[in-house]
């Protein structure tokens, strides 16, 4: 019968034979009571070319030779990725794929999918060879852990976070198509998941506005840490959390003619008068605290425009000599505001004043909401809002970069108060 094939990047069965006294040994074979003084260990090897070779390497003990003989193979192929075969471990894949990511990915990304990957899907399928993970397999996983109560909160994982799970696995399968260890991803032709609920868009009316701000300004905690301004901010402009912790002074231009600035990763740009540069985004990247990156998605950056009663309020705000670079809403200390701590302070004072159900996602449904009823179309909301896209239609055949200065007249029209 012909010898099976060894795999390219794979080797066959590791023998190990001893030196004693001038004469190598089989292990089996070696005299009672000698001491071997040197072992080789060797093995058939499947080169990248096809071909199969013999690799032998040396160590002063077995386990030293054997350990050889492993890097000799390691150095042949060249990259750990060439060496994967197709009966390979999902963890053995997915450790190449989270590598990957952590390179070309945003820190955040890398950070949310490395701990999925570790908490729920290497538990689930590590140990798994990458050709019996089937749509029927990973149908069963998902439906267990969508109805599966967590022992934290007695309810199952969200779909939001079962999706995370499954653009996790599938990014790991797509992988494993590319070093063609498969032909398919089965991810594909699951279920789709799907919400228990639909929660309809939370945003404030004028009435609405008007009551949570006039709460907000009573508060002297928030007047003290600068939530009110922040807030105030957050409903005028649109802007996510860590965009307006995000903001230097040299993003916001408050005169009456254009300002031109530079930064070094978001490049060089012309602000209309009343109006902010949304560059950037604060974000917590585990091993390095917070960074200031440049956005969130790719049609982050943008010009809006600011309401007169905002450029007042900034105006007002700025202190004596502050620096172009520094934030507009700092720390304690004068830097970087922590968005997590800043998101619990607003819950805080939520509690405070009485207010329910609101996060900063509020503030912006409630500045698209004004737009719209304003008359303005998805297209001018969305690029207000930095959004990638409204449709595949609006994204092929319309412009992104507009400037939505029409904005500010509207905003300042429906926040303010009635009568005045």
């Amino acid at each position: 019968m012909a010898r099976p094939s060894i795999p390219i990047g794979t080797h066959g069965a590791v023998n190990t034979r001893a030196f004693v006294d001038g004469t190598w040994y089989a292990k089996s074979e070696i005299p009672d009571g000698a001491k071997p003084t040197k072992w080789s260990a060797s093995t058939r090897f499947g080169d990248a070319d096809g071909t199969v070779n013999p690799v032998k390497r040396q160590g002063t003990s077995e386990t030293k030779a054997k350990t050889n003989l492993e890097k000799a193979c390691a150095e042949r192929i060249g990259s750990r990725a060439t060496r994967l075969a197709a009966d390979s471990r999902f963890h053995e894949i997915a450790a190449l794929w989270i590598e990957r990511i952590r390179i070309q990915e945003k820190g955040t990304t890398y950070d949310t999918y490395r701990k999925w990957l570790t908490h729920r899907v290497i538990p689930a399928f590590g140990n798994v060879r990458i050709r019996l993970i089937t749509v029927a397999r990973l149908q069963d996983y998902f439906d267990l852990i969508a109805t599966e109560p967590l022992p934290a909160t007695g309810k199952p994982l969200s779909a939001n976070s079962r999706r995370v799970i499954r653009t996790v696995i599938s990014g790991v399968l797509q992988y494993a198509i590319r070093r063609e260890l498969l032909k398919t991803n089965p991810v594909r032709d699951m279920e789709r998941i799907r919400s228990s609920s639909r929660k309809k868009p939370r945003a404030y009316d004028r009435g609405q506005a008007a009551a949570f701000f006039a709460k907000v300004d009573a508060d002297k905690v928030a007047r003290r840490g600068q939530l009110d301004q922040l807030l105030r901010f957050a409903f005028n402009s649109g802007c996510r959390l860590g965009e307006v912790l995000a903001l230097r002074w040299q993003e916001l231009n408050l005169t009456e003619n254009p300002v031109k600035v530079s930064d070094p990763i978001a490049g060089d740009m012309e602000i209309p008068p009343h109006s902010a540069w949304v560059s950037g985004n604060i974000v917590r990247v585990a091993g390095k605290g917070l960074l200031r990156h440049e956005g969130k998605t790719d049609g982050s950056q943008r010009i809006v425009g600011l309401p007169p009663a905002l450029v007042t309020m900034l105006l007002v705000q700025r202190p004596v000599g502050a620096d172009d670079y520094e934030p507009v809403f700092p720390s304690t200390i004068g830097g970087w505001r922590e968005p997590s701590t800043v998101g619990l302070s607003i819950q805080r004072l939520c509690a405070r004043i009485g207010v329910e159900g609101f996060t900063s996602h509020v503030a912006r449904k409630t500045y698209a909401t004004a737009l719209d009823s304003a008359g303005q179309s998805a297209r001018q909301i969305a690029n207000a809002l930095g959004k990638t896209s409204v449709s595949d239609t609006q994204d092929v055949y319309l412009g992104r970069d507009i400037v939505n200065m029409d904005a500010a007249a509207l905003l300042d029209d429906f926040f303010r108060p009635a009568g005045s």
